[in-house]
């Protein structure tokens, strides 16, 4: 069967089939997809309870539990399923939806053209990252311009925990855009985790001819060939998604849409939106900052949404990841900065 488009997707998304997690990504060779899943499906039940958001539904399929768990919903085409699936990752993305309510509305976007100022020459941008008031870590962008668009090269390196309970997540992101609207992505070279805990990699760059071709090998160096039509001319990845806030309109109102990449992926998961919501003055370092607060929407429409807060001078000042990230948040500081009060085994590279 066909996979639905993503204005297919987005109609179905005006009056949910169900209450449930829409889901907008099943990856290729994972147990989702083997158990016949699709983007568009809604999974209303696992494990015999309810899933009427997007935690419960990971609770009950990750939750720690051994064994097979049946989930129960309605496919993107009408018909019902009940089906079982290994507990742990079984390799999709989605977001909470209720019967009849609309979960992603449209609108247009504004018509200005994009302010690319912020990527005129190069620098360097610092965020230090916090989960409520401990500091876990930071981002660091290099932003480099390049004939005819700019390449972020983007670390996120954080964690918590001491002896057996430390942890870490690792990020290492570059990746190469067109100077249009949607910052549209067309190379992306991603590194996931630590050398301790075994690598992800992904290396992908959109042909001329439309099709994204690259490698991708998971922790244990297995390969797989990247050649993948996306759903979409143009999109971006995840990871730049912040940076896109740079570029809009600094007036409430002022939204764009764009189709998201999947992080380390040519595959589109969804279409997101920035809006902005107007003026606010906001903690940055220890200081008061006011700034332009994005939103960045989903499918789904979440009240979890993600805020991105731009200075006047365009500059990222302030993230909020939201309760969905567990209250993580970064402020924009200086490199030395960075690394004050951090976890020890989180290095500054």
């Amino acid at each position: 069967m066909p996979l639905p488009a993503l204005d297919d997707l987005e109609l179905a998304l005006q009056s949910p089939r169900a209450t449930g997690v829409f889901l907008v990504e099943v990856r290729p060779g994972s147990p989702a997809a083997a158990a016949g899943f699709a983007p568009g499906d809604i999974v209303t039940h696992a494990g015999g309870a309810p899933t009427p958001d997007l935690g419960a539904f990971l609770k009950a399929v990750q939750g720690g539990g051994k064994g097979d768990v049946r989930l129960k919903g309605v496919r993107h085409d009408g018909g019902a399923f009940e089906v079982e699936v290994a507990a742990g990752r079984i390799g999709v993305q989605g977001y909470a939806v209720q019967a009849g309510t609309c979960a992603w509305r449209t609108a247009p976007d504004c018509g200005d053209p994009p302010d690319l100022s912020a990527f005129a020459k190069p620098a360097s941008w610092w965020f230090r990252t916090s989960f409520g008031t401990d500091r876990a870590g930071y981002e660091r962008v290099h932003v480099s311009p390049s004939r005819g668009g700019v390449e972020f090269d983007h670390l996120t390196f954080f964690g918590g925990g001491e002896g057996k309970e430390r942890w870490a997540y690792r990020a290492h992101v570059r990746s190469t855009h067109r100077l249009d609207a949607v910052l549209g992505t067309v190379a992306v070279d991603c590194v996931f985790g630590t050398k301790e805990e075994g690598q992800e990699t992904a290396r992908a760059a959109l042909g001329p001819d439309g099709i994204w071709r690259g490698e991708a090998a998971d922790s244990k160096g297995q390969k797989r060939a990247i050649e993948e039509r996306p759903a979409a001319a143009t999109a971006l990845n995840t990871y730049s998604v912040p940076f896109l806030a740079l570029t809009l309109p600094l007036r409430a109102g002022a939204r764009r849409a764009f189709p998201e990449l999947r992080e380390g992926s040519a595959a589109v998961r969804c279409r997101s939106r920035l809006e902005c919501l107007g003026r606010e003055d906001v903690a940055v370092n220890g200081r008061t900052v006011p700034a332009w607060v994005f939103a960045w929407r989903h499918w789904g429409e979440s009240p979890n949404f993600e805020r991105f807060f731009v200075s006047d001078d365009r500059r990222l000042v302030r993230i909020e990841w939201g309760p969905d990230y567990a209250g993580c948040w970064c402020e924009a500081v200086t490199k030395a900065e960075a690394a004050r009060g951090i976890p020890g085994h989180i290095r500054v590279e």
